[in-house]
């Protein structure tokens, strides 16, 4: 009769895959944009281009997930092959992550029965995974995230069963669905190898470790032939800045840090607090539990650090399962002893679950500004696709197949235009990841670039080079880098608006056929002066803190603030140690609180003037001034305001030395095949 009990029951298997595929239909209007990227690859494969972006760049791995890629090839020949629509893909993608979810449900299951959980520990760790609002969110995605949550699980069981053929397959697979993939393998084998016996280990080390490295070795020497580079652009732009020292580039991070917002917002510090708890006692004690907090713990902070800029915690994922496990863990220890107070105590946590599930879907809601699938049940496209269905159905009416266009939304409108796209965040294209500026912004988005009528960036030189024809760009973007509105054109008047589409939640802007533009390696000029380049910095006689150079030159990295001054005060600028090229100066708005007159002079690194420019203000009257420079060589910016021994606030917004550093010039001239002259 005990043994009986401890045999978890399938109905409770099936009860929690009810509830899941309930709570998951719930987010069935879930997309993001990212989704779409490996099939932008796959229609590549399909066309004879091989692993490329697009059809100009060349072989570039814009994606993190090859096996992902590879799948995705096969949906698209098999929906070509139909007379079914295009956007089918993702509806096949969602099908096939909801079936991971319920084989994730499965195998936590099949490892319940396995270490011969009560009913109520079963409960629990089936529970509370199929209540586990990103779990749920992320099965109606066709990104990878529950795949390779799928994939992890599978190597878990693999691994708890001694099935070291399978956990080699696993573990391998692991590697080729994600490019960190070789962290989670390593991490998970690497938890049941320390705590194994010596004679197990040696199996382990000979059976799976040994064939997985030849995979990892194999795979990782393939993608430096094709590509000639080991790191994918996509961790480059949006990974690397994190990991590497930079003392003064500009960063835009989330307002809280990654692991505490998923604390918040899908588990709730509660359920923080009990699986810290579970997590203590799991340490204490020897067999599967303490193994999945070895390889929990160091997953959690790998996640934490990496971060992610798309709701829903995705890289969180693939830890619920072992969170299940683990908290399911402590209430077996109850059960054995208090087997009441462990029903509950699976209720509580059920009932937890069902709460934080429930303020999940609600912050969801407001987020995608729509209602859930349940609420609302549609077959509309713009909600399964928003905000990027309005934006194709106008622009396919425009750009047509083989267009060459600049998104930084690389997935959606591409695939479906089958257009050739540059991603000026550098996800997706070479050029703007590896470019060596730091006058942008470095996002966990990637690497942006603001789009305004005024200086060119060596990102926007490129759509120049490239010979983009059309501009696109979400309408909120645009407006918070313009003052809060859409400018008319862009890059001094290069690019005209063409319009937004009918929810104002995209413009399109059409290169400017009138205006020729010289495409030679002098148009890739940057904010040479930028806060990042700053080598030291002087206001009168106090000199700025390099610590406090993003805060008090706010100026520099394309803002604005001000400056005190008393009668005639100076602030001097170094930006290099040695003479760079510069070919103007602008400033978008200089005001000061009284008359004064301000002098802007470029310095060499001896102190000679290399240019000198005259500026005289009325008294709270703003002023542009842009400074059109014969090729200066200089290393530094002397700023001084005169009042006439009055005291004021110098207002500067969005100064701008613009000029090319030879770094930034070797590189073009190196990456780029430049004509000395070519009019566009």
């Amino acid at each position: 009769m005990t043994e009986r009990r401890r045999v978890v029951p399938v109905w409770i298997l099936v009860a929690a895959i009810a509830v899941f595929l309930v709570h998951a239909f719930n987010y069935l209007y879930f997309f993001v944009d990212d989704e779409a990227i490996p099939y932008v690859y796959a229609q590549s494969l399909l066309s004879g281009h091989g692993f490329s972006y697009n059809a100009i760049e060349g072989r570039l791995e814009g994606y993190s997930d090859f096996l992902h890629v590879l799948w995705s090839t096969l949906i698209l020949a098999i929906v070509r092959a139909l007379p079914i629509h295009k956007y089918t893909v993702f509806f096949v993608g969602k099908a096939v992550s909801m079936l991971c979810g319920i084989g994730i449900l499965l195998s936590v299951w099949h490892v319940a029965r396995r270490v011969r959980l009560h009913q109520a520990s079963a409960i629990t760790a089936l529970g509370t995974l199929a209540l586990a609002a990103p779990f749920a969110l992320w099965s109606c995605s066709s990104l990878e995230a529950v795949p390779v949550a799928m994939i992890a699980t599978g190597l878990i069981v693999a691994l708890v069963l001694d099935r070291d053929g399978w956990a080699a397959i696993a573990a391998s697979a692991l590697i080729l669905e994600r490019i960190d993939g070789f962290i989670y393998a390593g991490v998970l084998i690497g938890a049941f190898v320390i705590t194994a016996t010596a004679s197990r280990r040696r199996d382990m080390l000979r059976q799976i470790v040994l064939p997985v490295g030849v995979v990892f070795l194999g795979y990782h020497a393939w993608r430096w032939w094709y590509f000639r580079d080991l790191v994918p652009a996509p961790v480059e732009a949006k990974i690397l800045y994190k990991l590497l020292p930079h003392q003064h580039v500009v960063v835009k991070r989330p307002d809280r840090p990654y692991v505490l917002e998923f604390i918040t917002i899908a588990f709730g510090w509660p359920a923080a607090l009990a699986l810290a708890a579970s997590t203590a006692d799991a340490l204490t004690r020897d067999g599967l539990s303490r193994r999945l907090v070895c390889a929990a713990l160091p997953l959690a902070l790998y996640v934490s650090v990496v971060g992610d800029w798309m709701f829903g915690f995705r890289f969180f994922v693939l830890l619920f399962p072992m969170f299940a496990l683990i908290v399911a863990s402590s209430v077996e220890r109850i059960a054995t002893i208090r087997p009441r107070l462990a029903a509950a105590l699976c209720f509580v946590v059920l009932g937890y679950s069902a709460f934080v599930a429930a303020r999940f879907s609600s912050t969801y809601v407001g987020i995608a500004k729509g209602p859930s699938f349940l609420q609302s049940p549609s077959r509309d496209l713009h909600r399964f696709f928003w905000p990027h269905y309005g934006l194709y159905e106008m622009a396919r009416h425009a750009v047509f197949p083989g267009d060459v266009v600049a998104y930084n939304q690389a997935g959606f409108v591409p695939f479906m235009l089958d257009v050739n796209n540059i991603d000026d965040l550098g996800i997706c294209s070479r050029f703007p990841a590896d470019v060596p500026s730091t006058d942008i912004f470095f996002t966990e988005v990637g690497r942006y670039a603001p789009l305004t009528n005024k200086t060119l960036r060596p990102v926007h030189a490129y759509f120049l080079y490239q010979n983009v024809r059309f501009v696109l760009s979400p309408a909120d973007i645009l407006a918070r880098a313009n003052h809060d509105t859409l400018p008319a054109t862009l890059f001094r008047g290069l690019y005209e608006l063409v319009g937004t589409d009918p929810q104002g939640l995209n413009a399109i802007y059409k290169r400017n056929d009138s205006r020729a533009v010289h495409v030679t390696a002098d148009l890739f000029t940057e904010n040479i002066a930028h806060v990042s380049y700053v080598r030291a910095a002087r206001l009168g006689e106090s000199v700025i803190d390099s610590k406090d150079y993003l805060s008090k030159l706010p100026f520099l990295r394309d803002g604005a603030g001000s400056i005190p001054f008393s009668g005639r005060t100076e602030m001097k600028i170094d930006f290099s140690d040695v003479d760079e090229r510069i070919m103007a100066i602008n400033i978008e708005d200089l005001r000061a609180t009284t008359d004064a007159k301000v002098q802007l002079r470029l310095l060499t690194p001896e102190g000679h003037v290399a240019g000198q420019f005259d500026i005289v203000l009325a008294a709270n009257r703003g002023s542009a001034a842009s400074f059109a420079i014969p090729d200066a060589p200089a290393s530094a910016l002397l700023l001084t305001v005169d009042a006439g021994g009055a005291d004021g606030e110098l207002w500067i917004d969005d100064l701008q030395v613009e000029g090319q550093r030879r770094v930034l010039r070797d590189y073009v001239t190196h990456h780029l095949h430049l004509p000395p002259v070519q009019d566009y």
